[in-house]
């Protein structure tokens, strides 16, 4: 089938053209990337810029105004919770109840339809039961919209027709505007779900009642309230026909300004009518907030717009940038009292599209650099243009055509699941490479007579079975992937999908595409001279032409192609075969050059501040030392398989050993869930104290704006406070949220590239605005201070200027990073502890003592904990006395309508003016309603008339309570949020917490209120469940793998070692996960640009996307087994041998035969992975951890191409040995049984070793005593450092105008001069060295003591937990032994079966115990292997027995010898002999300094006189003493010295006294030991004896049976209690000699 395949497209290479056409075409309509071509339709696949990992939720979003939370929680939240559980398919509900709403989330499994969810819960809300809630409460559903949905914010400013600012409006004008303007043009916009506001003011009417006018004319509330609600009424009376015309009729009563509610009657009082404007002040004023908005210090409105689930988000944001310019022009305008125009404008400050473009363009760009790499590399190793050419240009129709899957399959182009062709780029180039080779290799090598077209087809058959194989197991690699679930699964099954669909194409390509393409290329061979000289001269006047138009590089690549084809057919027409292959090398190497130049200016490896050519230089440096290494494998493999063939046991020895230590990393690395993506931008989240008002809270959100602003490298600051009018912002006005924009590194255009500016004599140069001038031969501008390397430092920066008092910290978060966080897990960080109690203060107790605890925890970030207020909002209560209002006649609800309307105001109706609508809102005037004495004074009518003040009828109190309720499937729950030190993992920072907490709570420093229980939450949840996952299917998709290979290969055994390049590749890619984890790796400058920061060098935790790109390797790294054994098995068909030798040499053969396409592959795979390993662009975050398993793996994966030969060489080896009966070499049955051995020992050990020996062992191996060790050497090395003499000055002097002395003129002058300390200076100073280092030596000490004291707690630990087993073991025997007795008098009648049960019972209590004791050895077992410096799991064997410890020292003899012998208190007494020496070494350097001098001048010859001696050089001896005059600093010296050794005293005083107590405390725990010891060996006895009594009695009546179970149950509590009293007096006795040496 697949040759006739094969055979039909070579027949028909129309077919094949056509169909890449058809891939080409609809791939660029389909593809995400736009490549501006006219006139094409564009249909793209849906972009973004990562996955919505979100949950599949719902929100119901319900509002009651002005009620409490726990009012909310209590009649809405919790009655609603408990209804939604019960819906099909919901997993979890998690709700808030805040002031004024409540939003519930509805989590719902993944396989559950988004729009079928919304219409069961719609179902459910619309058949709730009467009276589940409040009258007047309508839940209402959110928007149908994800965690991604919030893709682009703006604000509504004043901008003149420059687009410059000019301002001039007020708030309560923007925000009209954006209420019913801006926001429902902008919902219009295809894909929006919702357009919702936030910041400025609500325009309201507003009614001020006086009370004391109502009182004066008798007017009540409620006619106040009738009045207002009856003046606001338009009504519609049908119609009405005048001269047999029809006209509609309204009557017009709406209101429209203030003075229609002032003219409202409430009554007529003798004739005269009481208006509104009579009782009450109206006027216009603002709505109260609970949301507000701040830009760069100053109060805006603006609007968030919300993409609907599953539409394309880059879209929509076109849609709405396309409906913003429609309205844009019809926005209010005016002219401001200075002249200026000012039209209100749509001004974003959070656009999706930039992060989208970039991210997107990282993804093209790696594309884009693997294919130039890809020809860099089969033109080099083949040396054939045409098949580097058939290679990558066949590439991106595989990838074109995997965008059309991803089109119609519905996956959406991200960085991750574009990351999926990134890495598959490695073996889709493979099927290419390995086609070609074949072809060429089948083409050199055919057959004479052979034509072109059977060449190919057979070079296409021979590979294609194994080349499809190899693609499988690929393919069934990824398999875990789609297997993954929850936010794991939507981040990677994307990944997987482009993939697999980029392999499938590949294979397309390969089978269909390739071998027709390639005959038709190597066809083209023009067999006329004159026409391959007109072409080639022709190819020399266009290169002429361009480079003169000035395209260079184009023009370039012509006279090169040019140049080489006119010199390879002189070769071939006038010179020999030699020189015309010399030529084709050269002319192949040029090819490569250019191509090489071309990459260096895309990539940039160095970065954009060096040259083209020294990044050209650089490439090619990188590219030809790894393509020289392969050149290299190629040339010398026969040498060197045929090395290995001869020692194949010590081969797979250091094999073995490499995937060991590969194992070893594999252990030690750090676990987290996923890496953050880099957004560009920032999301700052503090929050403020509970009790903080609007105006505390705005004050702090204009400080914290302001404060960032000024940051240079910040671009822009919003802040918000408090909700967006929005079911999808359930915030508090106490959380803050800035969106900072920072600028990019370097300055660049609208689509997020660089932009090169003019450089000139070291600086740019700007135009006459002082703008920089685009050039692009310029240098690129970089907008960054010199400090600021990283986003890391501008957060540092913006941490540094955000500490406002009342504010707390906020962890490091991102908008989308936090949006996804905050939805799926309830918190605003992505670690932290969820608290479920059964009431907000003990929950909120105990977060709080959690939150200092955590603060301890290694690795945790202190200022990043945190944990909720909970119980902090001030309440002010008004208790009605419900006695007094029934004396007035008053009703509950009469009292609490008028509370509701004086103070917080009721809405009576609304006004309908054209589209927009505001509120009448009736209540006191704020004098009445600020102060609460004044509440008192509000008057309510008594059922006789009377006004009664409110102060009479009701209590007022104040309490705390609470901010906010949050729950879980109706549990009241908080959080404690927490974040992570740089160098530390997530699991690693959780396992350290859960370890710390469990130890408080075990020493009673933690204790845990009852009915509280806490889990740790957010990405460690998700790290756990991922793990879980794949750790079931893993296996199975290696499992699949090696099936696989078995229907390939129909033998396990070749299928095995084709399967050991997983096993290869693992070790691979960890000991590069273990480099990367190093100080020294890559560590050195190349080209002015250090390595480490090139290659991003730094700790790689093993996370999702680090096991996604393992995945890809264990695809990958079978590939060239599969091959190499494919023609392995060829070679032994073809070859038959029968020897040893014919063995081996046709293992080489099949090696020979896969040598240069394994290293194809492998050279193409490595490369291009480089670009990815070095790029800092959006995305790069996710593609870094999948890229560097497969690095690598890779690198260590040319391995395989010797591991597979020899082990199929041995396996044939030993067959034939078999087979003819001859026996195995001593020496390879010794190596074998040394292999076997050390199999066995790594795959566990089992140490039975002493408490001696273990003590030696862990003082020899303790890497602490080592490296304390090495720095008292280090220090000893200072004495002579200190003690030589002050080095020698030597100086020279010119005269430039000679002094003329008798003998002549001095010319030069130079001399020499030693200065000379005070004797005893060197000698003191090299003593008070030595005396400091004493200090380090007693370092080492303690730290022996205290290791040994350490190791001995544990193993004794250790033995009472193995010696209780034992204990209980024994005891079980006999209590078995007690049932038997008892069966037996059952049997007899003598006994009831209760006897029996009773027995089993305790039996089973026993072995629980057993259980539990057997857990419980894991922490002693690991802290003695860890004090030993190896794996924590190692078992431990104990072969000792203990008796009771002998004290063979008298306690308090000791106490007198503490001071003289232990260390810590002989560093005390070694840094004050220090501190003396220092008095005496200052009083030295007080003394004169010495010195001595010698000078020779140079003198030159008088010309007018001859004197004797004339230009006789002199020579001078020179004396100096440097006096030190100024005393008091030598006097400060000695007083410092005296106040340190005072200090050391005191505080060596106080550790002998802690000392002597804890000796004391030692001493009378031995003693309890004693006594316990000897009281319990009495009661042993005493119950032994007992029991045999009793034992008897029984066996003979079967009476006494509980008293008999009792005592055995007692004598196993005393066996137990004497092993614990004897280990406690030898831990006693280990307390007390840590205070010995």
């Amino acid at each position: 089938m697949l040759n006739q395949i094969i055979k039909f497209f070579l027949e028909n290479k129309l077919v094949a053209f056509l169909l890449v056409a058809l891939f080409i075409g609809w791939g660029l309509v389909t593809a995400p990337f736009d490549f501006g071509i006219k006139n094409l339709p564009r249909d793209p696949v849906a972009v973004d810029a990562i996955p919505d990992i979100g949950e599949n939720q719902q929100i119901v979003f319900t509002k009651w105004m002005g009620r409490s939370p726990q009012d909310v929680e209590d009649q809405i939240t919790y009655p609603l919770t408990t209804a939604l559980l019960g819906l099909p398919g919901v997993k979890s509900i998690r709700s808030n109840s805040m002031f004024g709403f409540s939003s519930i989330y509805v989590i719902f499994k993944e396989d559950i339809e988004f729009y079928w969810s919304r219409s069961r819960i719609l179902e459910k809300l619309n058949s709730l039961p009467a009276n589940t809630l409040p009258d007047g409460v309508q839940p209402t559903l959110g928007p149908d919209a994800t965690a991604l949905g919030q893709i682009f914010w703006y604000t509504l400013e004043g901008r003149d027709k420059e687009g410059k600012a000019t301002g001039g409006w007020d708030l309560h004008e923007l925000r009209t505007i954006q209420d019913y303007y801006v926001r429902f043009g902008l919902s219009s916009a295809e894909g929006v779900a919702e357009v919702a506001s936030i910041g400025g003011f609500v325009k309201e009417y507003q009614v001020d009642v006086d009370p004391e006018a109502m009182k004066a004319y008798g007017i009540t509330l409620e006619q106040v309230m009738m009045a207002v609600k009856s003046s606001n009424i338009d009504i519609g009376a049908q119609t009405i026909e005048i001269n047999m015309a029809e006209y509609f009729v309204r009557g017009l009563g709406y209101v429209k300004n203030i003075g229609d509610i002032e003219n409202s009657v409430i009554k007529t009082k003798d004739n005269t009518p009481v208006r509104i404007r009579d009782v009450a002040r109206v006027n216009l004023g603002p709505a109260t907030r609970r949301g507000v908005l701040d830009k760069s210090g100053a109060e805006a409105v603006g609007g968030v717009v919300v993409a609907r689930y599953g539409a394309n988000p880059l879209e929509v944001i076109e849609h709405v940038k396309e409906k913003m310019a429609e309205i844009q022009p019809g926005l209010a305008s005016k002219t401001l009292p200075d002249g200026r125009f000012s039209q209100v404008s749509i001004v974003p400050f959070y656009d999706r599209t930039q992060l989208i473009n970039e991210t997107i363009g990282t993804l093209e760009e790696a594309l884009s650099l693997e294919i130039l790499i890809t020809i860099i590399v089969v033109i080099l190793m083949l040396l054939n243009l045409k098949s580097s050419l058939l290679v990558s240009g066949t590439l991106p129709v595989a990838v074109l055509m995997t965008f059309i899957a991803m089109k119609y399959f519905g996956v959406d182009a991200n960085i991750v699941a574009l990351s999926g062709i990134a890495i598959a780029i490695g073996t889709m180039v493979d099927m290419g490479i390995v086609l070609t080779e074949s072809m060429v290799k089948r083409i050199q090598d055919a057959p004479p007579g052979e034509s072109l077209m059977t060449s190919i087809y057979e070079a296409t058959t021979e590979v294609a079975s194994a080349v499809i194989t190899a693609v499988a197991t690929t393919v069934i690699s990824f398999l875990p992937v789609f297997t993954m679930e929850a936010a794991e699964g939507k981040l990677f099954r994307p990944l997987a999908f482009t993939k697999t669909f980029a392999l499938m194409a590949s294979i397309i390509v390969a089978i269909t595409i390739i071998p027709p393409l390639a005959h038709t290329v190597f066809s083209i061979r023009s067999e006329k001279k004159k026409i391959n000289y007109f072409l080639n001269g022709l190819a020399l006047v266009g290169g002429i032409i361009l480079v003169i138009l000035g395209h260079g590089f184009l023009g370039f690549i012509l006279l090169v192609i040019a140049i080489s084809g006119l010199l390879y057919q002189y070769a071939q027409q006038y010179s020999s075969a030699r020189n015309a292959k010399m030529i084709s090398w050269v002319t192949n190497i040029l090819y490569a050059l250019l191509v090489a130049w071309l990459l260096a200016t895309v990539w940039m490896p160095l970065g954009v501040n060096k040259s083209n050519f020294t990044n050209f230089s650089f490439i090619l440096l990188i590219a030809g030392s790894l393509i020289l290494l392969f050149y290299l494998i190629i040339y010398f493999y026969e040498n060197i398989l045929g090395f290995l063939l001869k020692y194949k046991i010590m081969f797979l020895m250091v094999t073995g050993f490499i995937v060991y230590q590969g194992f070893l990393v594999f252990k030690e690395t750090g676990q987290e869930f996923m890496p953050a993506l880099d957004e560009g931008s920032f999301l700052l989240m503090p929050t403020s104290m509970p009790h903080s008002g609007m105006q505390e809270n705005i004050k702090n959100l204009r400080l914290l704006d302001m404060a960032v602003t000024a940051i240079p490298e910040v671009e822009t600051v919003v802040g918000k406070a408090g909700r967006v009018n929005s079911a999808l912002d359930p915030a508090p006005m106490s959380m803050y949220e800035n969106v900072i924009l920072y600028q990019s590194e370097y300055k660049t255009d609208g689509e997020g590239h660089r932009i090169r500016f003019k450089f000139e004599e070291g600086e740019y140069v700007r135009d006459k605005n002082g703008e920089l001038i685009p050039d692009i031969k310029g240098r690129y501008f970089r907008q960054w201070r010199d400090q600021i390397k990283s986003p890391d430092d501008i957060w540092n920066e913006i941490v540094k200027v955000s500490k406002l008092p009342g504010v707390t910290s906020a962890p490091k978060l991102q908008p989308i990073e936090t949006r996804l966080v905050m939805l799926q897990t309830g918190m605003r960080a992505p670690m932290g502890i969820k608290v479920q109690g059964p009431d907000l203060k003990t929950i909120e107790s105990f977060g709080l003592e959690m939150e200092k605890q955590l603060k301890e925890v290694e690795g945790v970030k202190d200022a990043a904990v945190f944990a909720d207020r909970i119980v902090g909002k001030p309440y002010l209560l008004l208790d009605i006395d419900r006695e007094i209002i029934s004396r007035h006649g008053l009703t509950i609800e009469k009292v609490q309508q008028y509370i509701q309307t004086a103070i917080g105001g009721m809405t009576m109706t609304t006004t309908v003016e054209g589209r927009e609508r505001y509120s009448i809102r009736i209540r006191y005037p704020r004098e009445l309603r600020n102060d609460p004495e004044m509440l008192k004074s509000i008057y309510l009518p008594s059922a006789s008339g009377a006004q009664i003040p409110l102060g009479d009828l009701v209590k007022i109190r104040y309490e705390q309570g609470a901010q906010s309720i949050k729950s879980e499937d109706g549990f009241l729950i908080g959080y404690v949020l927490f974040d992570r030190e740089k160098e530390y993992s997530e699991v690693e920072v959780v396992n350290n917490a859960q370890d710390y907490l469990a130890a408080q709570m075990e020493n009673g420093t933690l204790k845990v209120p009852d009915g509280i229980s806490y889990r740790f939450a957010g990405n460690y949840e998700q790290q756990l469940r991922a793990n879980k996952r794949l750790s079931i299917v893993l296996p199975i998709a290696l499992a699949l793998i090696f099936l696989i290979l078995y229907f390939q290969f129909k033998s396990v055994i070749t299928s095995l070692m084709v399967f050991t390049g997983v096993f290869i590749a693992f070790a691979g890619g960890f000991i590069m996960i273990g480099l990367y984890d190093t100080s020294w790796f890559l560590d050195f400058n190349l080209f002015g640009t250090n390595m480490r920061e090139l290659f991003q060098i730094r700790t790689i935790n093993l996370s999702v996307a680090v096991w996604v790109g393992f995945l890809a390797l264990f695809g990958i790294a079978t590939d060239d087994g599969v091959l190499v054994a494919t023609f392995l098995k060829d070679s032994f068909k073809r070859n038959k041998p029968d020897s040893i030798e014919a063995i081996r040499s046709a293992v080489i053969e099949g090696g020979l035969r896969r040598v240069r396409p394994a290293m194809m592959t492998t050279a193409t795979t490595i490369l291009a992975l480089l670009p990815i390993l070095s790029s800092t662009g959006r995305g790069s975050d996710i593609m870094l951890p999948m890229a560097i398993p497969s690095f690598g793996g890779m690198t260590l994966q040319i391995i395989t191409m010797f591991t597979v030969p020899v082990l199929y060489s041995m396996w044939k080896e030993w067959s034939l040995r078999i087979e003819k009966g001859v026996k195995f070499p001593a020496k390879t049955v010794q190596a074998t049984t040394l292999i076997l051995a050390m199999s066995l020992l790594g795959m566990g050990s089992l140490h039975a070793q002493s408490l001696d020996s273990l003590e030696k062992v862990a003082l020899h191996q303790n890497l602490e005593l080592k490296a304390l060790a090495l720095e008292y050497e280090s220090a000893l090395e200072k004495a002579p450092q200190v003690s030589q003499l002050p080095d020698p000055e030597i100086g020279v002097g010119v005269f430039p105008f000679p002094v003329e002395t008798r003998l002549g003129p001095q010319l030069l002058k130079y001399g020499a001069t030693q200065m000379l300390p005070w004797p005893g200076v060197l000698k003191s100073k090299k003593k008070l060295e030595i005396t400091k280092a004493g200090s380090l030596r007693e370092k080492v000490d303690v730290q022996a003591l205290e290791l040994k004291y350490q190791l001995r707690k544990s193993w004794y630990q250790l033995y009472l937990i193995d010696k209780s087993k034992e204990t209980i073991r024994r005891n079980l025997d006999l209590l078995k032994q007690l049932e038997k007795l008892a069966l037996a008098s059952v049997e007899s009648g003598k006994a009831g079966t209760a006897d029996v049960i009773r027995v089993q019972l305790k039996i089973r209590d026993l072995e629980q115990r057993l259980m539990i004791l057997s857990n419980e050895r894991q922490k002693p077992m690991a802290s003695i292997n860890q004090l030993m410096e190896r794996p924590l799991e190692t078992s431990i064997l104990l072969r000792e027995s203990l008796d009771f410890a002998a004290l063979d020292f008298d306690p308090e003899l000791l106490k007198l010898q503490i001071t003289e012998n232990h260390p810590a208190l002989r560093i005390f007494s070694i840094q004050m002999e220090a501190a003396r020496q220092a008095i005496d070494l200052n009083a030295l350097n007080g003394k004169p300094t010495f010195g001595v001098g010698v000078d020779h001048i140079v003198v030159g010859k008088r010309g007018d006189l001859d004197p004797p001696g004339n230009g006789r050089d002199i020579l001078q001896l020179r004396g100096m003493v440097k006096i030190p005059l100024f005393r008091d600093k030598y006097k400060a010296k000695e007083r410092e010295e005296k106040i340190r050794i005072a200090a050391l005293d005191n505080r060596k005083a106080d550790m002998v006294n802690r000392f002597m107590k804890m000796i004391d405390i030692a001493t009378t725990e031995y003693q309890s030991a004693v006594i316990a010891y000897e009281h319990y060996q009495k009661q042993q006895e005493m119950i032994r004896s007992a029991i045999r009594i009793l034992t008897s009695e029984y066996s003979v009546s079967g009476s006494k049976f509980d008293e008999l179970l009792r005592l055995e149950m007692d004598l196993v509590n005393y066996d137990l209690e004497i092993l614990r009293s004897v280990v406690q007096s030898h831990q006693a006795k280990n307390d007390i000699e840590k205070y010995i040496k």
